[in-house]
């Protein structure tokens, strides 16, 4: 009996590492995807501060050029908005995976954590 209770001990222990792995990974992924979306909504916000081409504008020429550039911007805008929406979604999914598995990484340390408290001493 002693034996079965040092052996499922290891066993937690061994669980307890393996999630910690998963817990891990499950954070480095959301890492990325934050890194990705705030870069998107970076892009997003320098895209709506650039006024440049608004200023000094004379003739019929920079008024063409200005509607080509707000044309631009408009796709370039919307097109930013479709990658965030999609990395959104990517991200709250990672987000909630994350949580789950730092909340089974936490109750699997717990359990080893106890398992080697009840853990028969040898002497």
């Amino acid at each position: 009996m002693k034996a079965l209770k040092g052996q499922r001990a290891a066993q937690i222990a061994s669980l307890a590492d393996l999630a910690g792995m998963i817990e891990a990974g499950s954070l480095a992924r959301l890492s990325a995807v934050s890194e990705e979306r705030l870069a998107t909504l970076g892009a997003l916000g320098r895209l709506q501060a650039d006024t440049s081409a608004a200023q000094d504008v004379g003739g019929l020429g920079d008024l063409c050029i200005l509607a080509r550039h707000q044309q631009w911007r408009q796709h370039r805008r919307a097109a930013l908005n479709i990658r965030l929406a999609a990395q959104t979604a990517a991200w709250q999914d990672k987000r909630q995976k994350a949580a789950r598995d730092v909340a089974r990484a936490d109750v699997a340390r717990r359990l080893a954590a106890k398992a080697m408290r009840e853990r028969p001493r040898r002497g």
